[in-house]
C-alpha cells in the first residue's frame, strides 16, 4: 500500500513543478488567505477569476462539458465551496 502524500505541500502538487522555498511559502500564504475567507467570499473571488458565472455555473474550460456550463437546473455551488 502506498503512503498518503503529506498535506503540508513541501513537495510540488504537479509532477515536474519547480518547487522552491519561495513558491512553497507563497502557496502557504495563499492557502491561509483562502481559509480565512467565507464561502461567499471564495465564490465571489471565483466569479471575478472567471471560474464561475454569477449564478453559480462553471465556465468553460472548468466545466466537464462546456454545454453543461450553461445548462439550466444545476445546483448553486456557493454552499459547497470550501
Amino acid at each position: 500500500m502506498t503512503e498518503p502524500r503529506a498535506t503540508t505541500r513541501d513537495t510540488p502538487f504537479f509532477p515536474g513543478t519547480s518547487w522552491t522555498p519561495t513558491l512553497a511559502e507563497a502557496f502557504r500564504a495563499a492557502l491561509a488567505h483562502l481559509q480565512g475567507m467565507t464561502a461567499e467570499e471564495v465564490f465571489q473571488a471565483s466569479v471575478q477569476a472567471g471560474i464561475y458565472t454569477p449564478d453559480g455555473q462553471l465556465r468553460p474550460p472548468y466545466a466537464d462539458d462546456p454545454e453543461d456550463a450553461t445548462a439550466e437546473g444545476q445546483e448553486d455551488v456557493r454552499s459547497s465551496v470550501l
